[in-house]
């Protein structure tokens, strides 16, 4: 028996290469142009609901259009272009609707390019998901993309609730106390839904810990930042365990399958024992399934070296809060970065958390600080895996 040659397996890799980088390439020019549409809307669009209202098409299909447009990389929207007829109704109804009609050729273009590129390369759209998902590349040990986008929509459907973002923002400032710092935190869920009528989702658990993973303390209450939350506010509330405090958002007094925004504040003033601190992170426990995890955290410049931040991710099935302390122990092999931004706030925009500039710089505006003091650091992660703990950090210069 002839045994395949090393020449066949790379002849293979480099033909799947090349269909890898041309699938980019032609979703990157369907995701410009469904960027052009969104952001060429006659009314502003600022979330998928805005769109499917804007276009008068169901909700699912304005969700799928509104990934399209705010994904990074290009390969991520494949799962959500929608079938040749969604897709027509979709520019009809643009037409329809007012928007430019330079601006929907366009997006009628980039379509026909990408179904042409699928006829070519597998014959049918199932067969063309089939083959670019058996291209996909995987680090050694590394948990795929798609296990973990697969994972958030069976736990969205066994939990009956999911969110677009989950954001954390931390702010680190010196204390009115020798040796202190002062730590206001800013936590949100953008567009959280459920799709059950009784659903609560748990926010947070009152506690705050030390950079070697010791509780130090309790934030208490929250205070809800009404003026970038949904309206109705979802309503906050806090229910007392054996183990302490915890708080909720009663999603169950909204309408089911509502799209709801929330923001809160707690402020931790002079916490630390004295001693110096030599790094300062965020410890993020995902809690609710959500498209993506995006935290900033904010450290004064003169406090830390940019170039020293890392981020890793940890989880631990049997007790999901011991990572806090254990971090080390429990380490779930996720690849994730953490990106310094500068101190500009207007390099926070981002489709994953509106008006994010502004709901920063007013936080930053009540703590009496100026935004060119800070360096901004930021971690966004896509599909994060439920349950687990992620934790950007960065250290001061050595």
């Amino acid at each position: 028996m002839k045994s395949l040659s090393k020449t066949s397996d790379n002849q293979k890799e480099l033909a799947g290469d090349r269909v890898m980088g041309d699938a980019k390439a032609i979703l990157g020019e369907l995701r410009d142009a469904t960027r052009a549409l969104v952001e060429g809307a006659p009314t502003r669009v600022g979330r998928a609901a805005d769109l499917h209202r804007a276009l008068d098409v169901d909700a699912p299909l304005g969700w799928q259009v509104y990934r399209i447009a705010i994904a990074v990389d290009p390969l991520s929207t494949l799962p959500f272009v929608p079938r040749a007829g969604s897709m027509q109704r979709v520019l009809r109804q643009a037409r329809e609707r007012g928007w430019s009609e330079g601006i929907v050729a366009k997006m009628a273009s980039a379509y026909e390019h990408f179904n042409d590129f699928v006829a070519r390369t597998s014959g049918s759209r199932g067969n063309f998901d089939a083959l670019i998902a058996s291209y996909e590349n995987e680090a050694s040990g590394q948990i795929r993309m798609s296990y973990r986008a697969a994972a958030f929509r069976a736990n969205a459907r066994v939990w009956g609730i999911r969110a677009r973002t989950d954001y954390r923002a931390v702010i680190f400032q010196e204390g009115s106390k020798p040796g202190s710092e002062t730590l206001s935190l800013v936590h949100g869920r953008i567009d959280v839904q459920s799709s059950r009528p009784n659903a609560v989702l748990a926010l947070r658990r009152g506690v705050i810990y030390d950079m070697g993973g010791a509780p130090v303390g309790s934030l208490g209450t929250t205070r809800v930042l009404e003026e970038f939350c949904s309206k109705p506010c979802p309503r906050l509330e806090t229910l007392k365990g054996t183990d302490g405090e915890s708080e909720v958002l009663r999603l169950d007094l909204l309408e089911t399958a509502t799209p709801a925004t929330f923001f809160g504040h707690q402020l931790f003033p002079n916490w630390g024992a004295g001693e110096p601190q030599t790094c300062w992170g965020v410890k993020a426990l995902s809690t609710v399934p959500a498209e993506v995890l995006l935290i900033d955290f904010l450290v004064p410049r003169a406090w830390i070296d940019p170039r020293t931040a890392r981020v890793s991710v940890h989880g631990n099935l049997a007790d999901m809060h011991s990572v806090y302390v254990d971090s080390e122990t429990f380490t779930i092999p996720a690849k994730e970065q953490v990106k310094a931004l500068g101190s500009d706030l207007q390099a926070m925009h981002t489709p994953d958390v509106p008006r994010c500039p502004e709901l920063v710089g007013k936080m930053l505006a009540s703590l009496d600080c100026a935004p060119g003091d800070f360096e901004i650091l930021r971690c966004r992660v896509r599909y994060p895996i439920l349950h687990s703990l992620t934790w950007p950090i960065v250290s001061a210069p050595q």
